[in-house]
Order: structure tokens, then sequence, then C-alpha cells
């Protein structure tokens, strides 16, 4: 099954949370915990391992809130991951089959939409 245009910007929004955690020497374990203060240390560990790694091929999504969150314990704009997420999404998602719909179905302003693959 392929993934939705949603499910894409989630992962590579994790990806790139990845690369600045190595960038900041911090590790998984440090970071879910400054993410979710208020969480034993065991359930924020678990959160974010679920959001890296998929628990039987579903991944833990990523609310804004939880976004807002990883961003700012990263010093991060969360604007700034996003597009970075959106426009690799876009990337892969051509380079699969260079159709991307957003959820729904496809409808919205403008009806349907699709993304041709480039050569």
């Amino acid at each position: 099954m392929k993934k939705s245009f949603s499910e894409a910007i989630e992962r590579f929004f994790i990806k790139g949370l990845l690369v600045v955690l190595e960038e900041k020497n911090m590790n998984y374990s440090e970071f879910a915990v400054r993410v979710w203060p208020d969480a034993p240390k065991k359930t924020a560990v678990g959160k974010f391992r679920l959001m890296r790694n998929s628990a039987g091929g579903k991944y833990q999504n990523v609310t804004l809130a939880d976004a807002s969150r990883m961003t700012e314990v990263l010093g991060v704009e969360l604007s700034y991951l996003l597009a970075i997420a959106k426009a690799d999404a876009i990337r892969a998602l051509k380079e699969d089959g260079g159709e991307i719909l957003p959820e729904g179905g496809g409808t919205g302003p403008g009806g349907p939409r699709k993304v041709e693959r480039v050569e």
C-alpha cells in the first residue's frame, strides 16, 4: 500500500528531527523526556520510539502539538522542518509512482490533483 501524502510528510519530519538530534549530540531518551516532561520517562521514550520505528508497519502519528514541542526543544523552527519534510515527501512520492493525492480522496479547492513524474 502506498503512503498517503500526510504519512510521507510525517516520516520525513521525523527523519529531519533525527538529523538535528544527531547534530546536537542529544540522545533519544533525553530528547523524549524534554519533549514530554509530564509523562513518565518510559512513556515518553516509548512514544518517540514508535514515531521513529513502526510497530507492525504502523508508526505513531505526529500531532501538531508534539511537532511543536519537539522543534521547540531542539531550537529549530517548526515551519522550516515542515517545509523540508514536504519537499522531501513530494520528491519521494514522485519517484514512487508519480501521483500524490491529499487525504480525503483528493478533493479540495481545484478538485483532485495529480503530480506528474518529472523525467
